[in-house]
Formats: C-alpha cells, structure tokens, sequence
C-alpha cells in the first residue's frame, strides 16, 4: 500500500471510529420543542454500538473519501470528506514530503442552527491536530480552512492538514 493511501486510510478509519464525530454528523440538532437532544446527549444510542449493517449504512453515507454530491439536493444531512490533496517536497530532505489530508465539511442549513459547523471542525482538530497518523512522519499539523461554494441548502467548509510523508518509501513501492 502506498503510503499516500494508507494515510488517507487510516485518516478516514480515525473518523469512522469517532463516537462524537459520528453523533455530529447522524443525529439532528436539538429542539425541544419536538423533545429532541443535543447530538452528544448520553440518552442517546451510540452509533458504534448499533447493529453493524446499520452503522455501515451511516458511514456510508456520512464519510466519504470521495465526492459524492448528486444526493444531497434530496437528502438532508452532514457529511464529511476526506482526501488527499498536494504533496509538496517544503522540506530540505529530498526524501521527505509534505502530504496534504483534506477534510470538506457539508451541512445542511437544518443541521447548522446548532452551529454544526463549528461543532465538526473542532473535533476534526481534536482527532488529528498533533496527532500521529500510520504511513505519515511526525505528527499533524494544520494548513489552513476556507469556507467554499456548496450544493444548494448546504454550508461548506474545506479543512487542510498536513503530515511528513517519505518519498523513498513510495519509490520502493513502485520498484516493487
């Protein structure tokens, strides 16, 4: 496995694994007045400890490591991307890189009365932000964030980590 994918890899099974990331992107926002919780709420089920064909059809449909787009304009829902982006060679080891790891984040206007938005940038920054990752070098780091055109009725925003990636290591893989 190259290590360009094993980061995206193991980038999107931190995400899939993520109980509060999970709750954030399935559950709705909280509303009271139709005795509905706050997503993180404890009296709610856990996602992870659902019937596995049904925690199978949430991710699939809430974390993507492709752009999927042509069923949001039906569905409302928060949904998540991961990615990778450029590789840059910034540093002055010719056999290390930079790896971008992109993360879009889409919410539908429904879901953001609760900040929805905010809420999944945070904790994307509390999974990955100095954290290691299996394929990277180093820890993460962030890039930068920029809010981009989303479907109709959706907030969009772009997250952009960076990690040490070994040029060396992914010439071998080709030689082999």
């Amino acid at each position: 496995m190259s290590n360009t994918k094993r980061i995206i890899f193991n980038a999107y099974t931190k995400l899939i694994n993520d109980e509060e990331l999970l709750r954030l992107l399935y559950y709705p926002p909280a509303d009271l007045s139709k005795d509905i919780v706050d997503p993180l709420s404890p009296t709610l089920e856990n996602v992870l400890d659902k019937d596995i064909d049904e925690y199978w059809e949430i991710v699939n449909k809430h974390v993507l490591r492709t752009s999927k787009s042509d069923d949001l304009e039906t569905d409302r829902l928060c949904r998540i991307y991961v990615y990778a982006g450029k590789k840059r060679g910034i540093t002055k080891n010719f056999r290390v890189g930079k790896r971008e790891i992109v993360f879009d984040i889409l919410v539908h206007h429904d879901f953001e009365t609760d900040m929805r938005v905010s809420r999944i940038s945070d904790r994307l920054s509390d999974i990955f932000f100095n954290s290691r990752l299996d394929g990277g070098l180093g820890v993460v780091d962030y890039r930068d964030g920029y809010d981009f055109s989303a479907p109709k009725g959706y907030e969009a925003y772009r997250h952009i980590y960076i990690v040490g990636e070994s040029k060396w290591a992914t010439k071998k893989t080709f030689l082999s």
